[in-house]
């Protein structure tokens, strides 16, 4: 049994307006940046996660990770990793937290790192990538973890459960050769977004991006 004893926050920020990379019509001059956060258990575990933003705000958003934090630290790591859909609630349905969102804007993202961060230590120790672990969990797991508050009339956890297990029954049954191979999936605005990505990652390596104002 474990605890979580640590959760840190980096304001990460790139300044991809300079050139415009990753402009599009709605944004315009986007600094694109991550609220990245690691949470830590004192079993060693490492979790982590991030919510990406335009620049300016960024700050905003890991402030507000840092205080959704605080609902977790000290917890059982295991009764959160294991029930995550109940981790996601006591985030969401905080009782005095709720009062800012609690499902939209800023509150839905600084939850939305968390939980990413859980699921990430969930998936380390069972040693799976996260995508692998999801497509092996049984339906009634995956079930579980869906927060039906807002679907309800239009999916209810049995017809949910109805569905995931006919999907989970055709893919046991299908050849090995019928699945496709797993490929790297790229957001692409416009020509050079890949290769300026990977040079402001080589250069955030030898000293810090600026940050938005």
């Amino acid at each position: 049994m474990s605890h979580l004893v640590s959760i840190t926050t980096d304001d990460v920020r790139f300044p991809t307006s300079l050139e415009l990379d990753g402009s599009d019509a709605v944004n315009v001059d986007p600094d694109y940046s991550a609220a990245y956060v690691t949470i830590r258990t004192d079993a060693g575990d490492e979790g982590h996660g991030f919510v990406f933003t335009c620049g300016r705000g960024n700050d905003v958003v890991t402030h507000a990770i840092d205080t959704y934090a605080q609902l977790l630290i000290g917890r059982n790591t295991e009764e959160l990793i294991f029930d995550l859909g109940a981790a996601s609630k006591r985030l969401v349905h905080d009782s005095q937290l709720r009062w800012l969102g609690p499902e939209k804007g800023v509150s839905q993202m600084a939850c939305g790192a968390l939980i990413n961060a859980l699921w990430d230590i969930r998936a380390r120790r069972e040693g799976k990538p996260l995508w692998l672990l999801l497509s092996t969990m049984s339906p009634e797991e995956i079930v579980d973890v869906v927060d039906f508050t807002h679907i309800r009339d239009s999916l209810d956890p049995a017809r949910a459960l109805t569905s995931s297990s006919a999907a989970a029954s055709a893919r046991r049954t299908a050849s090995p050769h019928s699945r496709p191979a797993a490929t790297p999936l790229t957001r692409r605005h416009r020509g050079g977004w890949d290769t300026a990505t990977r040079s402001s990652c080589v250069s955030a390596r030898r000293q810090p991006p600026t940050a938005s104002p």
